[in-house]
């Protein structure tokens, strides 16, 4: 898998007079939606919207060719030698129907189920989604994001991933699901203590299976919309901001930080869903991104024991998507977190 030889920081840095002081939000002690509808909404989901939404999701997999067959069933070979089966529909729904409080994280727009290869190397994934893009663009089944067919050069690989991501500039490895960015505290597992930490680590042994928004909005500061309670994440805050609104205000229950894997399907998912390359706009110029989409912060990574994250979205530079590291202490107007209920 290539990777940028930069740095592969998402923008070019702001001046320290025009960087947002820390936004964060305050703790809520009141949810205002209709329980019962919210709960009815939820039962008829499962029932109706979620087997729909399973049977898209194994289709992308099955056309990236991440999954194989393991004795007549959907699996995958992880990395730790281990062969994992496929979740099923059944297991996924009563997984979310005897979650406490699902019914309010629907009510705040989380509909959208993505299930994620998780045990599968990073590489193979960036790898299958990248050879997928291309193809969607050649093919003129994928236009930018305006509506435009892609300009840029399709002969080579859509999707570059940070050295120091990968291990190869002697930060450490990739950590998982960190509960601080503190880099005194070895905080966060990486992906062989998780796959061999059991369900209580894993409820899907070697997968993701998320529920995200239904629509991605990475909306400016103070344009983010509350609903059921729950304010919207907005640009300009940093990732430890938001890892401390997921921690203390009970308006974020559930949700965590999206990883590399579970942005990698989305962008998948995202593009087959639509014909467009989500942020992908053509001539772009890398010093004047005024109009440029904001990239996602993935703070369900964490590099080392650093206070470094990810980010990843499209990459002007290179007229492709990039993956690369960030301070966790950085705000950004064109840098916004990304969660999930899990």
């Amino acid at each position: 898998m290539p990777v940028d030889p930069f740095e592969m920081y998402p923008l070019e840095p702001q001046p320290e007079e025009h960087k947002k002081e820390s936004l964060k939000f305050q703790p809520k002690d009141e949810f205002y939606f209709d329980h019962a509808a919210a709960l009815k909404h939820s039962a008829e989901w499962s029932l109706n919207e979620l087997p729909k939404q399973y049977k898209k999701n194994t289709e992308i997999l099955d056309e990236l060719g991440l999954l194989e067959n393991s004795k007549g069933e959907r699996a995958i070979k992880s990395v730790d030698g281990k062969t994992y089966s496929y979740p099923t529909v059944e297991n996924i729904q009563k997984y979310f129907e005897s979650m406490p409080n699902i019914e309010m994280k629907h009510a705040q727009g989380f509909n959208r189920l993505l299930i994620v290869p998780f045990g599968l190397p990073i590489e193979k994934i960036g790898e299958a989604v990248s050879k997928n893009l291309i193809h969607g663009i050649r093919s003129g089944r994928y236009l930018t994001a305006n509506g435009e067919s892609f300009r840029g050069d399709a002969d080579e690989d859509m999707i570059m991933i940070a050295r120091s991501i990968l291990g190869e500039r002697g930060w450490g490895d990739l950590k998982y699901y960190p509960d601080s960015f503190d880099q005194k505290k070895d905080s966060g597992k990486t992906k062989l203590e998780i796959l061999g930490g059991g369900s209580s680590v894993q409820p899907f042994p070697g997968f993701h299976v998320l529920l995200l928004p239904e629509t991605i909005e990475m909306p400016k500061e103070g344009e983010g919309k509350t609903v059921a309670g729950r304010k919207q994440f907005e640009c300009g805050m940093s990732a430890e901001d938001v890892l401390e609104s997921l921690k203390t205000d009970p308006a974020f229950k559930l949700e965590c930080g999206l990883t590399i894997e579970d942005w990698l399907l989305f962008l998948a998912a995202e593009t087959r869903s639509t014909g467009r390359l989500p942020g992908c706009a053509n001539d772009t110029d890398f010093f004047d991104v005024s109009d440029l989409p904001p990239s996602a912060i993935l703070l369900g990574n964490l590099i080392g024991k650093t206070d470094i994250t990810v980010w990843a979205g499209w990459y002007p530079r290179h007229q492709t998507y990039g993956v690369g590291h960030l301070d966790a202490d950085d705000g950004h107007d064109k840098l916004c977190a990304m969660t999930a209920v899990k």
